[in-house]
């Protein structure tokens, strides 16, 4: 489980990290623009890389959380299954 919770995450957390940069550039923006604006603005202004800026930060959080989590989920399924057939 640890192994495939580390893939899962390191995958959610590329795939996601264009939305959350974009939904963070939005929240943080001194006048309301669109989604398709703001999107074509971070483009022009970083490049494409720049959808993918704090990719490594997020996933040093987001996989060891993962990670813990499916671990105790499959240990806390484990022991619920011994419970109900002991």
């Amino acid at each position: 489980p640890p192994l495939s919770a580390t893939i899962a995450a390191l995958g959610t957390s590329l795939i996601t990290q264009p939305i959350d940069v974009l939904k963070t550039r939005l929240q943080v923006a001194s006048q309301r623009q669109s989604l398709r604006i703001t999107c074509a603005l971070l483009i022009r202004e970083r490049g494409f890389r720049g959808l993918f800026a704090g990719s490594t930060a997020r996933a040093a959080i987001i996989v060891p959380n993962c990670v813990v989590m499916m671990s105790l989920y499959e240990i806390i399924k484990r022991a619920s299954v011994k419970t109900l057939y002991a």
